[in-house]
């Protein structure tokens, strides 16, 4: 009686633990109803990856669709993030501000970086510095500073070289320092910036010379909206060095990456200087 006792009850218990395996592997599905619209959110961004920022424009759109007809607050907020920086790499201001606007509590250092960038791609330099004001990094303090403390650095150097402002010489040389640890694309935006740095201080050849070393590097990286900027801002160093035809081929092959990138915005502004360089 006592043997026949125990097999039943070691029978049992063999039932129970396969219930519970059982139910611990079941696989939850997920509403297909979720599923699509972030679909739609990694094919814009593999898109976008591929600098086919009006591809990467349409899946961020119908990503946010999406996430409105489910409620999706979080979601609708990404989609919109995101439909900012594709519709910005090309200059689409009228459909940035118009998305801009429809979001609210856009107060997070996320958000406030991406308004700042906003400001500096339409030119309006000092409000994109002042828009990070409270965001800057004290260089004077701070002796060891991090990976993303590098990278805070790079852009504050950045808005505050175009800005003119009276900070930028303290961060540029703080940035210096940085030197050994850049990566190539942070080496890149460094020589372009050292450029910068010496045309403000008088001394165009050597400007000259870090912005062909920083187009250079772009090109390794095959970075078409940063070989763009640099061929631009070649051409207006050797403007100032009154070389307007070396000046007008670089402004040429801009035209083309900006025609790929289908940057009507930039290629209109591009027309203008090479018309002006004719005249």
């Amino acid at each position: 009686m006592g043997i026949l006792y125990m097999i039943k009850l070691c029978l049992a218990l063999l039932c129970i633990v396969n219930l519970i395996a059982c139910s611990s592997h079941q696989v939850i599905e997920r509403p297909y109803a979720m599923i699509q619209p972030e679909s739609m959110m990694q094919k814009g961004l593999q898109v976008y990856q591929q600098d086919d920022y009006l591809q990467a424009h349409q899946f961020f759109t119908q990503a946010l669709v999406l996430y409105q007809s489910i409620d999706d607050e979080v979601g609708q907020k990404q989609a919109k993030f995101n439909l900012i920086k594709a519709n910005l790499a090309i200059h689409r201001f009228k459909q940035v501000d118009t998305v801009l606007n429809s979001v609210e509590e856009t107060n997070n250092a996320e958000w406030s970086l991406l308004k700042a960038n906003v400001l500096f791609a339409k030119g309006q330099y000092k409000q994109a510095f002042q828009a990070i004001a409270s965001d800057l990094l004290d260089v004077k303090t701070q002796v060891l500073i991090t990976s993303k403390q590098r990278n805070q650095l790079f852009i504050q150097t950045k808005f505050a070289l175009f800005a003119d402002a009276k900070e930028s010489s303290v961060f540029y040389q703080r940035l210096k320092q940085e030197q050994p640890v850049f990566t190539i694309a942070q080496q890149a935006l460094f020589k372009r910036l050292d450029a910068h740095y010496h045309r403000q201080q008088g001394q165009p050849e050597q400007a000259l010379e870090l912005m062909s070393m920083a187009l250079t590097l772009y090109k390794s990286q095959a970075n078409r909206r940063a070989i763009a900027n640099c061929l631009e801002e070649l051409a207006t160093l050797y403007q100032l060095q009154h070389q307007p035809n070396k000046a007008k081929s670089l402004l040429k092959r801009a035209f083309i990456i900006r025609k790929w990138l289908k940057d009507d915005y930039k290629m209109a502004a591009l027309q203008l200087k090479l018309k002006a360089l004719q005249d």
